[in-house]
Protein backbone atom coordinates (compact mmCIF):
# COMPACT_ATOMS: atom_id res chain seq x y z
CA UNK A 1 0.00 0.00 0.00
CA UNK A 2 1.78 3.52 -0.86
CA UNK A 3 2.02 6.08 1.21
CA UNK A 4 -0.60 8.51 -0.87
CA UNK A 5 -3.16 5.84 -0.04
CA UNK A 6 -2.95 4.84 3.77
CA UNK A 7 -3.11 9.02 4.24
CA UNK A 8 -6.01 8.57 2.04
CA UNK A 9 -7.58 6.28 4.28
CA UNK A 10 -6.77 7.57 7.53
CA UNK A 11 -8.79 10.81 6.38
CA UNK A 12 -11.52 9.40 5.32
CA UNK A 13 -11.47 7.47 8.60
CA UNK A 14 -11.48 10.85 10.53
CA UNK A 15 -14.45 11.88 8.29
CA UNK A 16 -16.93 9.50 8.99
CA UNK A 17 -16.24 9.97 13.18
CA UNK A 18 -16.67 13.44 13.00
CA UNK A 19 -20.00 13.42 10.43
CA UNK A 20 -21.67 10.39 12.94
CA UNK A 21 -20.57 12.56 15.60
CA UNK A 22 -22.20 15.92 14.22
CA UNK A 23 -25.15 13.76 13.02
CA UNK A 24 -26.00 12.63 16.33
CA UNK A 25 -25.53 15.73 18.36
CA UNK A 26 -27.98 17.00 15.50
CA UNK A 27 -30.22 15.04 15.42
CA UNK A 28 -30.54 12.65 18.71
CA UNK A 29 -31.52 10.00 16.79
CA UNK A 30 -29.57 6.87 17.11
CA UNK A 31 -29.69 3.66 14.80
CA UNK A 32 -32.76 1.40 15.11
CA UNK A 33 -34.02 3.92 17.19
CA UNK A 34 -36.79 6.63 16.89
CA UNK A 35 -36.74 8.42 20.13
CA UNK A 36 -35.99 12.10 19.57
CA UNK A 37 -34.69 12.37 23.10
CA UNK A 38 -30.48 12.45 23.71
CA UNK A 39 -29.55 10.15 26.71
CA UNK A 40 -25.82 10.19 27.68
CA UNK A 41 -23.12 8.72 29.97
CA UNK A 42 -21.47 11.54 32.16
CA UNK A 43 -18.76 11.08 34.09
CA UNK A 44 -19.18 12.06 37.61
CA UNK A 45 -15.86 13.09 39.48
CA UNK A 46 -15.72 16.54 40.78
CA UNK A 47 -16.86 19.17 38.09
CA UNK A 48 -12.73 20.08 37.80
CA UNK A 49 -12.23 17.21 36.12
CA UNK A 50 -14.27 18.00 33.07
CA UNK A 51 -17.14 17.06 31.37
CA UNK A 52 -16.88 13.98 28.95
CA UNK A 53 -20.07 12.57 27.59
CA UNK A 54 -21.14 9.72 25.58
CA UNK A 55 -24.07 8.73 23.53
CA UNK A 56 -25.68 6.09 24.97
CA UNK A 57 -27.14 3.32 22.52
CA UNK A 58 -30.75 1.35 23.11
CA UNK A 59 -28.44 -1.35 22.38
CA UNK A 60 -24.80 -0.80 23.76
CA UNK A 61 -22.31 -3.30 21.86
CA UNK A 62 -19.27 -1.33 23.09
CA UNK A 63 -18.55 -0.79 27.25
CA UNK A 64 -16.28 -0.53 30.36
CA UNK A 65 -17.51 -3.51 31.35
CA UNK A 66 -20.76 -5.72 30.70
CA UNK A 67 -23.47 -3.03 31.30
CA UNK A 68 -23.81 0.75 31.18
CA UNK A 69 -26.07 3.34 32.89
CA UNK A 70 -27.02 6.28 31.21
CA UNK A 71 -27.90 9.45 32.66
CA UNK A 72 -30.71 12.36 32.14
CA UNK A 73 -28.13 15.04 33.83
CA UNK A 74 -25.43 16.01 34.78
CA UNK A 75 -24.50 14.82 38.15
CA UNK A 76 -20.88 14.98 40.14
CA UNK A 77 -19.65 14.45 43.59
CA UNK A 78 -16.56 14.15 45.63
CA UNK A 79 -16.65 9.95 45.41
CA UNK A 80 -17.48 9.60 42.42
CA UNK A 81 -20.79 7.79 42.95
CA UNK A 82 -23.17 10.43 41.29
CA UNK A 83 -24.56 8.66 37.85
CA UNK A 84 -26.59 5.70 38.97
CA UNK A 85 -30.09 7.19 37.53
CA UNK A 86 -31.49 4.61 36.27
CA UNK A 87 -31.32 2.20 38.97
CA UNK A 88 -29.43 0.88 42.18
CA UNK A 89 -26.93 -0.83 40.36
CA UNK A 90 -23.07 0.72 40.08
CA UNK A 91 -22.74 0.97 36.19
CA UNK A 92 -19.06 0.95 37.16
CA UNK A 93 -17.75 -2.29 36.47
CA UNK A 94 -15.16 -1.73 33.93
CA UNK A 95 -11.95 -1.64 36.83
CA UNK A 96 -13.04 -4.24 39.50
CA UNK A 97 -9.41 -4.26 41.11
CA UNK A 98 -6.67 -1.34 41.30
CA UNK A 99 -3.46 -3.01 41.57
CA UNK A 100 -1.29 -0.91 44.41
CA UNK A 101 -0.03 2.31 43.16
CA UNK A 102 2.90 4.03 44.89
CA UNK A 103 4.40 7.59 44.76
CA UNK A 104 7.27 5.71 43.57
CA UNK A 105 6.08 4.21 40.53
CA UNK A 106 7.90 5.02 37.40
CA UNK A 107 4.92 3.17 35.37
CA UNK A 108 1.33 1.86 35.81
CA UNK A 109 -0.71 -1.07 34.65
CA UNK A 110 -4.53 -2.04 34.90
CA UNK A 111 -6.92 -4.41 33.53
CA UNK A 112 -9.80 -3.30 32.18
CA UNK A 113 -12.75 -5.75 31.42
CA UNK A 114 -14.75 -4.56 28.30
CA UNK A 115 -17.60 -5.13 25.61
CA UNK A 116 -16.84 -5.10 21.72
CA UNK A 117 -19.51 -6.65 19.40
CA UNK A 118 -19.46 -3.49 17.28
CA UNK A 119 -17.60 -5.93 14.72
CA UNK A 120 -14.66 -3.70 14.39
CA UNK A 121 -11.59 -2.37 16.54
CA UNK A 122 -12.69 -0.03 19.23
CA UNK A 123 -10.15 2.47 21.21
CA UNK A 124 -9.87 2.97 25.13
CA UNK A 125 -7.70 5.88 27.44
CA UNK A 126 -6.93 6.04 30.95
CA UNK A 127 -6.79 9.08 32.76
CA UNK A 128 -5.41 9.29 36.49
CA UNK A 129 -4.69 12.67 38.38
CA UNK A 130 -0.91 11.42 39.61
CA UNK A 131 -0.35 14.49 41.51
CA UNK A 132 -3.44 15.60 42.62
CA UNK A 133 -4.39 18.67 41.45
CA UNK A 134 -8.34 18.32 40.10
CA UNK A 135 -7.19 17.43 36.75
CA UNK A 136 -6.46 15.12 34.16
CA UNK A 137 -4.52 17.58 31.68
CA UNK A 138 -0.55 17.07 32.89
CA UNK A 139 2.54 15.32 31.09
CA UNK A 140 1.94 11.44 31.94
CA UNK A 141 -1.50 11.25 33.30
CA UNK A 142 -2.94 9.90 30.17
CA UNK A 143 -2.32 6.58 29.20
CA UNK A 144 -0.87 5.49 26.11
CA UNK A 145 -4.06 4.55 23.72
CA UNK A 146 -5.24 1.00 23.97
CA UNK A 147 -6.69 -0.87 20.99
CA UNK A 148 -9.69 -3.38 22.19
CA UNK A 149 -10.66 -5.39 19.59
CA UNK A 150 -13.62 -6.93 18.50
CA UNK A 151 -15.02 -9.69 20.76
CA UNK A 152 -11.95 -8.48 23.10
CA UNK A 153 -13.09 -9.07 26.78
CA UNK A 154 -10.04 -7.63 28.87
CA UNK A 155 -7.21 -5.15 28.02
CA UNK A 156 -4.28 -3.49 29.56
CA UNK A 157 -4.51 0.00 30.13
CA UNK A 158 -0.63 1.66 30.88
CA UNK A 159 0.88 4.67 32.30
CA UNK A 160 4.72 4.97 31.75
CA UNK A 161 7.43 7.77 32.47
CA UNK A 162 5.74 8.74 36.16
CA UNK A 163 9.33 9.25 37.83
CA UNK A 164 8.70 12.12 40.39
CA UNK A 165 4.77 13.55 39.70
CA UNK A 166 3.35 11.25 41.64
CA UNK A 167 1.17 13.05 45.15
CA UNK A 168 0.60 10.54 48.31
CA UNK A 169 -2.96 10.53 49.10
CA UNK A 170 -6.36 10.00 46.99
CA UNK A 171 -7.26 11.42 43.90
CA UNK A 172 -8.94 9.98 40.46
CA UNK A 173 -9.25 7.73 37.90
CA UNK A 174 -11.19 8.14 34.45
CA UNK A 175 -11.43 5.32 31.66
CA UNK A 176 -13.01 6.39 28.14
CA UNK A 177 -14.30 3.84 25.62
CA UNK A 178 -15.26 4.81 22.03
CA UNK A 179 -15.10 3.53 18.24
CA UNK A 180 -13.17 6.39 17.56
CA UNK A 181 -9.95 7.27 19.34
CA UNK A 182 -9.76 10.62 18.61
CA UNK A 183 -13.14 11.03 20.83
CA UNK A 184 -11.63 9.94 23.59
CA UNK A 185 -7.81 11.09 23.80
CA UNK A 186 -8.64 13.55 26.31
CA UNK A 187 -10.69 13.42 29.66
CA UNK A 188 -13.29 15.96 28.43
CA UNK A 189 -15.65 16.46 25.53
CA UNK A 190 -18.32 14.27 23.01
CA UNK A 191 -18.09 10.62 21.92
CA UNK A 192 -20.98 9.27 19.49
CA UNK A 193 -20.45 5.71 21.23
CA UNK A 194 -18.81 3.36 24.02
CA UNK A 195 -19.01 4.70 27.83
CA UNK A 196 -17.11 7.15 30.40
CA UNK A 197 -16.25 5.51 34.02
CA UNK A 198 -14.66 7.52 36.80
CA UNK A 199 -13.33 5.85 39.96
CA UNK A 200 -11.17 7.35 43.51
CA UNK A 201 -8.17 5.61 43.95
CA UNK A 202 -5.49 6.59 46.08
CA UNK A 203 -2.07 6.71 46.02
CA UNK A 204 0.10 5.35 48.79
CA UNK A 205 3.58 6.33 49.92
CA UNK A 206 5.39 3.29 50.31
CA UNK A 207 8.29 1.23 47.75
CA UNK A 208 5.72 -1.95 46.70
CA UNK A 209 6.76 -4.80 49.18
CA UNK A 210 7.91 -8.58 48.27
CA UNK A 211 6.24 -10.85 50.28
CA UNK A 212 7.37 -12.53 53.44
CA UNK A 213 5.35 -15.05 55.19
CA UNK A 214 4.84 -13.25 58.15
CA UNK A 215 6.31 -9.27 59.63
CA UNK A 216 4.85 -9.01 63.07
CA UNK A 217 5.34 -6.55 65.85
CA UNK A 218 4.40 -6.98 69.01
CA UNK A 219 4.62 -4.54 72.45
CA UNK A 220 6.05 -5.52 75.24
CA UNK A 221 5.55 -4.77 79.10
CA UNK A 222 8.84 -3.05 79.29
CA UNK A 223 7.99 -0.62 76.44
CA UNK A 224 10.10 -2.04 73.35
CA UNK A 225 8.93 -3.62 70.38
CA UNK A 226 10.04 -7.30 69.31
CA UNK A 227 9.98 -7.36 65.48
CA UNK A 228 9.66 -11.11 64.49
CA UNK A 229 9.42 -12.52 60.53
CA UNK A 230 10.01 -15.41 58.33
CA UNK A 231 11.02 -16.04 55.32
CA UNK A 232 9.73 -19.58 53.41
CA UNK A 233 13.56 -19.67 51.64
CA UNK A 234 16.70 -17.30 50.86
CA UNK A 235 19.25 -17.03 47.73
CA UNK A 236 22.18 -14.47 47.94
CA UNK A 237 20.18 -13.08 51.64
CA UNK A 238 23.12 -10.83 52.94
CA UNK A 239 21.17 -8.95 55.72
CA UNK A 240 18.22 -7.33 56.88
CA UNK A 241 18.04 -3.56 57.96
CA UNK A 242 15.62 -2.85 60.12
CA UNK A 243 13.84 0.98 59.45
CA UNK A 244 11.74 2.62 61.72
CA UNK A 245 9.35 5.50 60.87
CA UNK A 246 6.80 7.65 62.38
CA UNK A 247 4.82 8.48 59.66
CA UNK A 248 5.14 6.38 56.65
CA UNK A 249 7.19 9.07 54.73
CA UNK A 250 10.77 9.19 56.76
CA UNK A 251 12.48 6.20 57.67
CA UNK A 252 15.36 5.69 59.82
CA UNK A 253 18.26 2.64 59.80
CA UNK A 254 17.55 1.15 63.63
CA UNK A 255 19.71 -2.11 63.38
CA UNK A 256 20.81 -4.97 61.20
CA UNK A 257 19.94 -9.05 61.66
CA UNK A 258 22.45 -11.44 59.34
CA UNK A 259 20.64 -13.52 56.82
CA UNK A 260 21.26 -17.31 55.96
CA UNK A 261 23.13 -16.86 52.58
CA UNK A 262 21.19 -19.74 50.81
CA UNK A 263 18.35 -21.74 52.62
CA UNK A 264 15.82 -24.05 51.31
CA UNK A 265 13.50 -23.63 54.77
CA UNK A 266 11.53 -21.63 56.91
CA UNK A 267 13.48 -19.50 58.69
CA UNK A 268 12.76 -16.93 61.87
CA UNK A 269 14.04 -13.73 62.87
CA UNK A 270 13.35 -11.70 65.53
CA UNK A 271 14.95 -7.72 66.37
CA UNK A 272 13.98 -5.66 69.89
CA UNK A 273 13.20 -1.81 69.39
CA UNK A 274 14.02 -0.37 72.76
CA UNK A 275 12.82 2.77 72.14
CA UNK A 276 9.84 2.67 69.89
CA UNK A 277 8.22 6.18 69.18
CA UNK A 278 5.08 6.93 71.39
CA UNK A 279 1.49 6.48 69.57
CA UNK A 280 2.10 4.72 66.02
CA UNK A 281 5.62 3.16 64.97
CA UNK A 282 6.17 1.53 61.68
CA UNK A 283 8.46 -1.01 60.91
CA UNK A 284 9.49 -2.27 57.22
CA UNK A 285 12.52 -4.64 56.54
CA UNK A 286 15.21 -3.85 53.53
CA UNK A 287 16.34 -7.27 52.62
CA UNK A 288 19.79 -7.34 51.29
CA UNK A 289 21.43 -9.30 48.67
CA UNK A 290 25.26 -10.23 48.56
CA UNK A 291 25.70 -8.48 45.35
CA UNK A 292 23.89 -5.28 46.68
CA UNK A 293 20.36 -5.69 45.17
CA UNK A 294 17.75 -5.41 47.89
CA UNK A 295 13.94 -5.80 48.20
CA UNK A 296 11.71 -4.46 50.71
CA UNK A 297 9.17 -6.11 53.23
CA UNK A 298 5.44 -4.83 53.82
CA UNK A 299 5.17 -1.85 56.60
CA UNK A 300 4.04 -3.51 59.85
CA UNK A 301 3.06 -1.30 62.80
CA UNK A 302 2.60 -1.40 66.58
CA UNK A 303 0.79 1.40 68.83
CA UNK A 304 2.82 1.38 71.82
CA UNK A 305 0.15 3.70 74.15
CA UNK A 306 -2.87 3.93 75.32
CA UNK A 307 -5.78 5.15 73.13
CA UNK A 308 -5.30 7.59 70.56
CA UNK A 309 -7.57 10.95 69.70
CA UNK A 310 -6.05 13.01 66.94
CA UNK A 311 -7.23 16.74 65.64
CA UNK A 312 -6.57 18.38 62.70
CA UNK A 313 -8.01 21.88 62.51
CA UNK A 314 -11.40 21.24 63.15
CA UNK A 315 -11.77 17.37 63.13
CA UNK A 316 -10.96 14.67 65.48
CA UNK A 317 -11.48 11.33 64.34
CA UNK A 318 -11.39 8.44 67.55
CA UNK A 319 -11.48 5.73 69.15
CA UNK A 320 -7.88 4.81 67.69
CA UNK A 321 -6.95 1.55 67.75
CA UNK A 322 -11.15 1.30 66.92
CA UNK A 323 -12.86 -1.80 67.63
CA UNK A 324 -16.16 -1.78 65.74
CA UNK A 325 -16.95 1.58 65.86
CA UNK A 326 -15.03 4.83 64.80
CA UNK A 327 -16.40 7.93 65.77
CA UNK A 328 -15.56 11.23 63.63
CA UNK A 329 -16.14 14.52 65.46
CA UNK A 330 -16.18 18.27 63.30
CA UNK A 331 -16.52 21.64 65.22
CA UNK A 332 -18.09 24.38 64.00
CA UNK A 333 -20.22 22.39 61.35
CA UNK A 334 -21.72 24.19 58.60
CA UNK A 335 -22.85 21.49 56.17
CA UNK A 336 -22.14 17.87 55.17
CA UNK A 337 -18.74 16.30 54.85
CA UNK A 338 -17.26 13.95 52.59
CA UNK A 339 -15.65 10.82 53.94
CA UNK A 340 -13.53 7.69 52.71
CA UNK A 341 -12.10 4.93 54.26
CA UNK A 342 -8.87 2.57 52.22
CA UNK A 343 -7.68 -0.12 53.30
CA UNK A 344 -3.99 -0.06 53.21
CA UNK A 345 -3.36 -1.83 49.70
CA UNK A 346 -5.06 1.11 48.27
CA UNK A 347 -8.65 0.29 48.37
CA UNK A 348 -11.64 2.42 48.63
CA UNK A 349 -13.86 0.43 50.67
CA UNK A 350 -15.94 3.11 52.11
CA UNK A 351 -17.86 6.26 50.72
CA UNK A 352 -19.95 8.01 53.79
CA UNK A 353 -21.46 12.04 54.55
CA UNK A 354 -21.02 13.05 57.86
CA UNK A 355 -24.03 14.80 58.27
CA UNK A 356 -24.00 15.53 62.32
CA UNK A 357 -21.39 16.94 64.44
CA UNK A 358 -20.34 14.12 66.21
CA UNK A 359 -20.95 10.47 63.81
CA UNK A 360 -20.05 7.12 64.35
CA UNK A 361 -19.15 4.72 61.85
CA UNK A 362 -19.93 1.17 61.65
CA UNK A 363 -16.27 -0.93 61.17
CA UNK A 364 -17.78 -3.82 62.44
CA UNK A 365 -17.72 -5.54 58.97
CA UNK A 366 -14.02 -4.85 58.27
CA UNK A 367 -11.10 -7.10 59.39
CA UNK A 368 -8.25 -5.93 61.31
CA UNK A 369 -5.83 -4.18 60.46
CA UNK A 370 -4.26 -0.38 59.13
CA UNK A 371 -6.87 1.69 57.56
CA UNK A 372 -6.70 5.44 56.08
CA UNK A 373 -9.81 7.82 56.56
CA UNK A 374 -10.19 11.16 54.85
CA UNK A 375 -12.82 13.64 56.20
CA UNK A 376 -12.65 16.69 53.39
CA UNK A 377 -9.04 16.90 52.82
CA UNK A 378 -7.52 15.56 56.60
CA UNK A 379 -5.97 12.35 56.54
CA UNK A 380 -6.28 9.94 59.53
CA UNK A 381 -4.59 6.47 59.91
CA UNK A 382 -6.16 4.17 62.25
CA UNK A 383 -6.06 0.41 63.53
CA UNK A 384 -8.98 -1.62 64.16
CA UNK A 385 -8.48 -4.62 66.72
Amino acid sequence: MNKKFTITIFIFTLLICSISASFAKVNGVENNSTTTTILYDFGDAPTSYGKPMHLYKQTPNLMLGAFVDYDTNVSNNSNATADDKSGSVNDEDGVPVFPLLYASNTSYSIHANVTNTTGENAYLYGFIDFNGDGDFSDAGETSDITIVENGATSVAVNWNGLSGQLKFGATFARFRIAACAKEVQYASGYAASGEVEDYPIIIMSSVLPIEFISFKPKFKNDNSVVLTWKTASEYNNDYFEVQRSVDTETWESIGCVKGNGNSHWVSTYTFTDDHPYPGFSYYKLKQMDFDHKFRYSIIASVKTDTNQIETKENITVYANPANNELWVKIDNKTKDSDMQIYNFSGQNILNSSISKSEQSIDLKEYPEGMYIVIVEDKLFKIIKE
